[in-house]
């Protein structure tokens, strides 16, 4: 019995050291490196050949970090061409007796960059189980005091972004600390490239199409359709879902900083799935969602128009920067220019659980400096309101931007309103004449029309004509506390669906003694809800319970369509009478 279990104790140790990765030889757990020893790294410094490049161990570093790290020295030929460790290299597998040590993960600016740290592969291979073992923090540099240590990455290099619309593109990602420059354009005809291995050039993809976005680094390790990557996060968010390619690189870019990569992005791979501080993994074969982006931009004046399709990522944070940056860039060049215009367009965004799964907004929009910003108001307004929302997850399948802009102006200035009548009963119909005043041209007069609810309580009633100021969902933002009015995503959803356009004159009626919450600054409606009631007449218990119409089921508004933006608002009183009846069989 002794022998018989000694048996299989020895045969599931012999199992156990059979699959210890260790022991089978492919990396080197970290307490065998030691100071001194000679061995190599592999990266890509042009094209996509994979090339090996001499290092040498200079300590391993526990003291004053986070975590554990190796610093190493590089060296030969390429290195010393390049002027050191480039961004990008990040991830680049680093061997010593042919065995993965880990991944060139960080370095230091303005100091000798043939120096690097480097994330250990038992570290990297932690995200594969999805755990996170180290802190969110940098590594302290308090042993290396003026000196800041960087990630070892290229900036986000953006294809067919430029001036200001990379500009809205970085501030959408200030909050990652992420550097974003104009890159080359990626590479379509990249045929069939080489499969990913340790040391390709990988990029992980924001935007693939006319206009592209991506981040590029080096494969760590592959283990059949699973990928190490990076040696450091990306954004730090755990579990991601992002566009994973090849690339093909340029040129290294010598510099004092860092030196860095130029690459272009290539054929779609896989998908990158964790983002975790040891580095990224991903898997070949396997795609991530995606948002299909449709801009469509006309020049009236010029008779030009450019399209452009793209595919976007589903990351709820970055969609309105990725999206209002491309549409930026569109209309930049299509207009060539900066300034007066007005345009007219639609916005278009499919998905759920939008009514049918699609809501589609036309509208109107001028500006006296710069019509393309203001162009892209209901885009961003859109896509802020879906993605922000704190009530539903959206999945939006696609999103299209129709615009038509021409160098006229629109605005037209609300002057005043006649009411034609001076008697109006409930159920009336009642005929205005509104006077607007087009930017430095005549007055013109406007004939509408709009009845009197039926259940309009007689009395003194006020009367609202405006331009249809500005809709804003009020969306609290990551710190913002508060209060939120909405009752639920269709409550939201249709209140914004009921906005009057730019160039609707909103005309409404309601009792004097309520006012519509959207005309109240906060502090003001305080003071209408506190103000003592006027005498209007018998107090509400005195009318009988069958008499008392709700005051939201008698407010009436009328939206009136016009060729102009407008703005401006007029208010007046006016006096609802009561019905003359005359009494049964008279």
């Amino acid at each position: 019995m002794i022998n018989k279990c000694g048996f299989i104790l020895t045969a599931l140790l012999f199992l156990a050291l059979l699959f210890n990765p260790a022991v089978q030889g492919w990396y080197m757990p970290l307490e065998e490196v030691e100071e001194g020893m000679e061995g190599y790294g592999k990266t890509v410094f042009q094209g996509t050949e994979v090339e090996s490049f001499p290092i040498t161990i200079e300590g391993i570093i526990q003291e004053g970090y986070q975590r554990r790290l190796i610093l190493i020295r590089a060296g030969g030929d390429r290195i010393e061409e390049i002027g050191g460790i480039a961004s990008g290299m990040s991830g680049s597998p680093v061997y010593l007796d042919d065995r993965l040590i880990g991944a060139i993960a960080y370095g230091w600016q303005m100091s000798d960059q043939r120096m690097a740290l480097i994330t250990p592969i038992e570290d990297m291979q932690q995200i594969w189980e999805e755990k996170e073992y180290w802190a969110r923090e940098k590594p302290d540099l308090s042993d290396w005091p003026g000196l800041e240590v960087e990630a070892v990455r290229t900036p986000l290099l953006a294809s067919g972004l430029s001036g200001r619309s990379i500009d809205m593109l970085q501030e959408g990602l200030d909050k990652y600390d992420i550097k974003v420059i104009s890159g080359p354009a990626s590479r379509k005809d990249g045929g069939d490239s080489p499969p990913l291995k340790p040391g390709s050039a990988v990029a992980v993809d924001l935007m693939r199409g006319d206009i592209s976005s991506s981040f590029v680094g080096t494969v760590t390790h592959r283990n059949k359709n699973d990928i190490l990557a990076f040696g450091h996060p990306l954004f730090h968010e755990g579990a991601v879902d992002l566009f994973m390619s090849d690339a093909y690189v340029h040129q290294i870019i010598s510099s004092l900083q860092f030196p860095f990569k130029l690459a272009s992005s290539q054929n779609l791979k896989g998908r990158i799935g964790q983002d975790r501080f040891a580095g990224i993994s991903g898997q070949v074969g396997e795609y991530p969602r995606l948002i299909p982006v449709n801009i469509v931009i006309k020049d009236l004046d010029r008779g030009i128009e450019n399209r452009a399709s793209f595919q976007v990522v589903q990351h709820e944070r970055l969609l309105n920067s990725l999206v209002g940056s491309a549409a930026l860039q569109i209309l930049d060049e299509t207009l060539d220019r900066i300034g007066l215009g007005t345009a007219t367009g639609r916005v278009q965004i499919t998905g759920r659980p939008l009514p049918d799964h699609n809501l589609t907004r036309d509208n109107l929009y001028f500006s006296h400096n710069d019509i393309a910003i203001a162009a892209l108001t209901e885009l961003q307004q859109l896509i802020y309101l879906l993605t922000a929302n704190p009530y539903q997850k959206m999945d939006i399948y696609n999103i299209r931007l129709i615009l038509e802009v021409e160098k006229v102006n629109s605005l037209a200035y609300l002057q005043r309103v006649e009411i034609d009548q001076e008697d109006i009963f409930p159920g009336e119909e009642v005929q205005a004449t509104v006077v607007l005043r087009p930017f430095r041209e005549e007055l013109i007069e406007k004939e509408i029309t709009f009845t009197i609810p039926e259940d309009m309580p007689p009395g003194p009633a006020s009367i609202i004509v405006s331009g249809g100021p500005p809709w804003d969902p009020a969306l609290p933002d990551e710190n913002d506390e508060q209060e939120y009015y909405y009752e639920d995503f269709h409550n939201l959803l249709q209140s914004y669906i009921d906005q009057p356009r730019n160039n609707q004159l909103v005309v409404e009626i309601f009792p004097a003694y309520r006012y519509p919450r959207h005309y109240l600054e906060p502090e003001e409606e305080e003071e209408v809800e506190e103000a003592p009631q006027e005498d209007n007449g018998p107090e509400e218990e005195d009318i009988p319970p069958e008499e008392i119409v709700p005051p939201e089921e008698v407010e009436m508004r009328v939206l009136i369509d016009t060729e102009y933006y407008l703005d401006g608002i007029w208010s007046s009183e006016i006096e609802i009478l009561n019905q003359e009846t005359t009494p049964a069989g008279d």
